[in-house]
Formats: C-alpha cells, sequence, structure tokens
C-alpha cells in the first residue's frame, strides 16, 4: 500500500493528518495496522521532517482525562508535553511504535475508527497554546476552588494527586437541601482509602469523607482552578486545628495542611501597601516592596536583600496606643485603639466609641488609621490633657468602688458604693488583675488621718460618670504598656462583665443625687433699697443684668454670703469658706483665723463634707 500523507488545512487554523490510498479514500485518523504487521515509526514522523510549518502536535482525550493522557505520554513517549485542555494535549517530537501501540490502550484517550487522533499545529498556533492558555500545574499543598457542586466557590487543599484528579480538603458546611437525583451521602466512611476503592475515580463530590475535622472531596482535574484568595475565617480553620496537632501524627492529614499554609493565596482581608513596615519570622522588620500572587517581597533591613516570603511569614508591626481600623468579615469597619500584643499573631483592640468591648483579632485583618479628635467616652467638656499626662495612668480620676466577686475579700465590701479619687497604681500585686490602686474615698473622713486611703484591685473600681473599667475609659499609652492587666485576668472576661455592674451603679448614685431635696427657694419680696443683698447677689434684680454663670455648686448664688463647711484637697479636716459676689462674677474666700483667702479652683479641690448620723440628732 502506497500511503501518501496529506495536511488539510481546516476553519480553525488546524490541519489534520490522516493515511490513504488517494485524497477521496476514506479518512482514517492514523488508521491502526494489524498487530502482527511491521510498522515503521509512526507516520506522524514524515509530517515532523517534511512540514517546517507544523512542528506541534495535539492528541485527542476525553474530557476531564487529559492529566491521564499526558502523564503516559511523558512516561513512556519521547516527547515534550506543552499543557492539556479542553479534552487535547499539546506535545512536541516523535511518538515511536511501540509508544504508539500503548497509547491505544490507555484509559481517557479518544479512538476513531481503531486508532488514535492526531492533529498538527501552525506555530502561531502553538504559541496561542503556550501562551494563552496555558494552565497551572497543580500540585500537592496547592489551594483550590472547585467550579461545580456543593462546594462551588470554597477554598480547599489538595492532600493527594492521582491521574483523574485530585483529593481535596474542605471545611465541613451545611447543605441545606439535596437535590431529588442525588443519592444520600454516606455518613460513616472508615478511612480514604477505602473509599478510593468503591467509587469510580474521577466522579466529583461522590466520597464524602470528615478526616481530621475536614472534608475530604474527590474533583476531576478539569472541575477546580488555582484560588486566588482566601477568606480569612477560613483560613483560621485550617490553622486551628493544626496549632494542636498531635506531632507523633507526621503523616496525618492535619501535617500534610499545616505544611500547605506557607502556600496559601492571599487572604482577603489582608490589605499590604508599598513601603509599610512589616516583621518576617517573628524577629527581622521589613519593608514591603512588591506583592505577588502567593506572597510579598520584603527589603530585610538585616539581611539588607529583597527576600519573597509567604503570607503566613508576614505581620504587621503595631504599638500599643494605636488608633486602627479592623478589616475582618465579623467586624469590618470597627474602630479601635491596640490595647495589647500578646504574639506575633494576634493583638488585643478596645472598640472605639464605646469603650466597653475588647476583641482578639488577627494583627494582619487591621489597618492603622487616624485617631478621631475625642477618643474617650467621656462628655466633651471633660476630656482634658489628665488623660494622657504622668507615667502612672488614672491619677485624679474619680472612681466607684464596686462589691467584690471574691466573698472572702472584704475590703471592697466595706467600700462598695463609696466614690473616691485614684492617687497611685502599683504593678505585679496579689489579686485577680494584677493590679492595685490606690483610692482617697471623699466620704469616710477621720478626725486624725484625714479621708481614708485605701488599696484595691483593679476590678474592683469603675469610672465614677460612665461606669466603665478604667483601661476601657482612658486607654493606655504605648509607654504604659506595664499597667496592662494579666492575661489571665482579661481573657476570663472580668472587665467585660463589671461593664454592666459599673453602669448600674453609676446610674443608681446618679438618680440617688437628683433625689436629694432641693434648697429652700429664695423671697420673691423685693429687697429694701440700700441693702447689702442687692450688691451680693451681683444686680440679680435687675432684668438686664446678665446671668451670673455656675461653673460649681459652690458658687450658686443662694449660698452667697454663707459660711460652708467644705473638704479641701490638701487638707486634713474641713474648712471654712464663703462665697462673694463681684460685679463681674463670684469669688469663694478661704477664712483661716482672721485671714480670708481667695481660693482660685474651687471646682478642683472643694468638695462636700458628708453628714455623719450624729448630725441628724
Amino acid at each position: 500500500m502506497n500511503a501518501s500523507v496529506n495536511a488539510l488545512e481546516d476553519q480553525g487554523g488546524f490541519s489534520t493528518a490522516f493515511v490513504g490510498d488517494d485524497e477521496n479514500s476514506t479518512p482514517q485518523w492514523l488508521c491502526r495496522h494489524d498487530e502482527n504487521e511491521e510498522r515503521v515509526s509512526w507516520p506522524i514522523d514524515s509530517i515532523v521532517h517534511t512540514a517546517d510549518d507544523f512542528f506541534c502536535y495535539r492528541v485527542r482525550g476525553f474530557v476531564g482525562e487529559e492529566g491521564v493522557l499526558a502523564k503516559h505520554l511523558k512516561d513512556t513517549a519521547d516527547v515534550d508535553v506543552i499543557e492539556h485542555r479542553s479534552g487535547w494535549v499539546y506535545f512536541r517530537g516523535e511518538i515511536s511504535q511501540c509508544s504508539h501501540k500503548e497509547l491505544l490502550d490507555i484509559e481517557g484517550i479518544w479512538v476513531f475508527d481503531d486508532d488514535i487522533i492526531v492533529e498538527s499545529i501552525h506555530i502561531e498556533d502553538e504559541l496561542d497554546a503556550d501562551v494563552d492558555h496555558t494552565i497551572h500545574v497543580i500540585e500537592l499543598g496547592d489551594w483550590v476552588t472547585p467550579d461545580l457542586g456543593a462546594y462551588k466557590g470554597n477554598v480547599g487543599c489538595i492532600v493527594a494527586t492521582h491521574d483523574w484528579g485530585y483529593d481535596v480538603a474542605f471545611i465541613p458546611r451545611y447543605i441545606s437541601s439535596i437535590a431529588d437525583d442525588y443519592a444520600q451521602a454516606p455518613l460513616v466512611v472508615a478511612t480514604r482509602d477505602e473509599a478510593h476503592t468503591f467509587s469510580g475515580p474521577g466522579l466529583a463530590g461522590t466520597k464524602p469523607l470528615i478526616e481530621d475535622g475536614l472534608q475530604i472531596l474527590e474533583l476531576s482535574a478539569k472541575s477546580v482552578t488555582i484560588a486566588g484568595n482566601i477568606p480569612v475565617h477560613i483560613l483560621q480553620m485550617f490553622a486551628s486545628p493544626c496549632a494542636h496537632m498531635d506531632t507523633n501524627k507526621s503523616n496525618s492529614l492535619q501535617a500534610l495542611v499545616s505544611w500547605s499554609l506557607w502556600k496559601c493565596p492571599r487572604p482577603q482581608e489582608w490589605i499590604f501597601s508599598v513601603g509599610e513596615e512589616v516583621m518576617v519570622q517573628s524577629s527581622v522588620q521589613g519593608r514591603v516592596i512588591e506583592s505577588f500572587h502567593a506572597g510579598l517581597d520584603v527589603y530585610c533591613s538585616y539581611h539588607g536583600k529583597v527576600r519573597r516570603y509567604g503570607w503566613m511569614d508576614i505581620y504587621k508591626t503595631f504599638r500599643v496606643g494605636e488608633f486602627v481600623k479592623i478589616l475582618s468579615r465579623d467586624n469590618q469597619g470597627k474602630l479601635g485603639c491596640v490595647q495589647c500584643i500578646d504574639d506575633a499573631v494576634a493583638l488585643d483592640i478596645l472598640v472605639w466609641p464605646d469603650n466597653t468591648r475588647e476583641i482578639n483579632v488577627w494583627r494582619n485583618s487591621v489597618a492603622s488609621t487616624n485617631s478621631p479628635k475625642a477618643f474617650v467616652a467621656l462628655a466633651p467638656d471633660k476630656i482634658t490633657d489628665r488623660m494622657y499626662t504622668g507615667e502612672t495612668p488614672w491619677q485624679d480620676v474619680n472612681v466607684i468602688v464596686l462589691p467584690s466577686n471574691d466573698r472572702s475579700v472584704t475590703t471592697a465590701h466595706a467600700y462598695k458604693g463609696q466614690v473616691g479619687t485614684v492617687l497611685d497604681v502599683l504593678l505585679k500585686q496579689l489579686g485577680p488583675s494584677g493590679i492595685r490602686v490606690c483610692v482617697c474615698l471623699s466620704r469616710t473622713y477621720r478626725a486624725t488621718g484625714g479621708f481614708a486611703k485605701v488599696w484595691l484591685d483593679y476590678d474592683e473600681v469603675v469610672e465614677e460618670s460612665t461606669g466603665l473599667p478604667l483601661r476601657y475609659c482612658l486607654p493606655l499609652r504605648g509607654d504604659q504598656i506595664a499597667f496592662m492587666p494579666s492575661r489571665e485576668y482579661r481573657r476570663m472576661g472580668n472587665e467585660q462583665k463589671n461593664v454592666e455592674r459599673g453602669k448600674a451603679l453609676a446610674q443608681e448614685i446618679a438618680e440617688r443625687l437628683r433625689q436629694k431635696s432641693p434648697p429652700p427657694p429664695r423671697s420673691v419680696t423685693p429687697p429694701y433699697a440700700g441693702s447689702n443683698e442687692d450688691s451680693g447677689t451681683g444686680n440679680a434684680w435687675d432684668p438686664s443684668a446678665p446671668e451670673p454663670i455656675t461653673r460649681h455648686w459652690c458658687q450658686h448664688p443662694t449660698l452667697a454670703q454663707r459660711v460652708l463647711r467644705v473638704n479641701m484637697l490638701g487638707k486634713t479636716q474641713p474648712q471654712n469658706v464663703r462665697m462673694e459676689f463681684t460685679g463681674s462674677g463670684c469669688k469663694i474666700m478661704h477664712l483661716f483665723q482672721t485671714v480670708a483667702k481667695e481660693v482660685l479652683t474651687p471646682w478642683r479641690i472643694i468638695k462636700p463634707v458628708e453628714p455623719n448620723v450624729h448630725d441628724f440628732h
């Protein structure tokens, strides 16, 4: 038989190679000869050596089985496989007679009229196959997303590779309904290897299996794509079991997933800017140079070089007191102040503006931002510089004593509900929080020792006006990190419980003060002409005169020209004062023996004397 080879251009730019006696003979796609007949090298050789325009070929296979065919071409034939896609495998080179026979027996190859289908490709089409249609070679440990099925769009990790596809581990999810034409999935499967014995390969979703808390699904090669990013909460679920994995099970699924974390795609909520300061490998400082799919290029000051790191090896740098914005899904958009940096992964953030809740987030899930002008849970007129003055925090802050949760501690119960002023804070103390606060009680006066000073645990006091714990009301600065309550105390959530207790107690005290009977009203009879009261009230009876400005209770007009007995800061015993009105305002005079001295800032140093029981008899 005189074989002739013809190359016919088709509409797609490909030419078809077939063997026959003449052009009118029935086309046979590289017809298979009798096995007993000796065959020379495969007829594709004539094309390779005679037509310079055609030196790249593709062989037809079943859709979804391209990986099987590509693997056998690499293993059995002396060819260079370019890539496979959409039922075709692209290659260069010759296929020998022996390799040709082996290919005919491969499952997944398309056989037409007892032979395989091979097409030749132009040089420009080869480049198109190399560049435009290149498929990423998926390997063990890569992260992919399925294109079909109940887990469509979910990110999973490749835990096993096969010639037909992959075993992919997913975080188990709840599926609300199952289609009528699908059978109910088995609830229990012993092992992953046993699952492969009763289900045919390449059938996506036919082998549901839970192993080490992960859902294992079989997916064909054509049904998955490389994941571009991964949600942070999904990445945390993958990482959490690995942090507590059994080190003795080095070949376990958790060990494989833990190893694969360094190849994970970019978490969705992680945003790094060029030039941003980062920390790599928990110690080396650097700056971001460029971002790519699997990590960042970082200039390390220690090495003096630009190195590439995976996403799990890079951490943002923050300082205590820095104002940040949360980017993670659960608390996205919330603002807060960094309160504690316990490790290289997590931050404790006090949520603003309520300052009543502290959350723990991944440090890469937050970004620095400008702080608002009023970053305290106080009224605008109470925002002063005192909250950031001095190395010791919370000094001169008015507090309320809470009843202690520990019934064996009687100090807080003895002074519960009393108001005082913080004088000092001590570190490394015995107690729930590890911090003790010195409080000067304003309602407990001793004739010999003045106002009582008691040491209370940080857990037993809250701010007076808001009822919030001191750290929530006045957050710590970066240089005050030593005054942070112990980590165990913060993890127990006692501060969260004190928020409700403190607010209730502060509201109760405020209502009790409002219920006090008001002073008796002044006489409505105008004073007679020339009386001293006319000047003492600052022309109060003159309708055109401006109303006096009251900045403190001791400056109220009803107390004019009256001697009051008050407590003064720095004095161990009550003192006598008198308010005198002038034409432009009022002033408080401190009466000491025969000398009267003006008090410049009475609203800061004057407090009323609380009555004792004997005063009512």
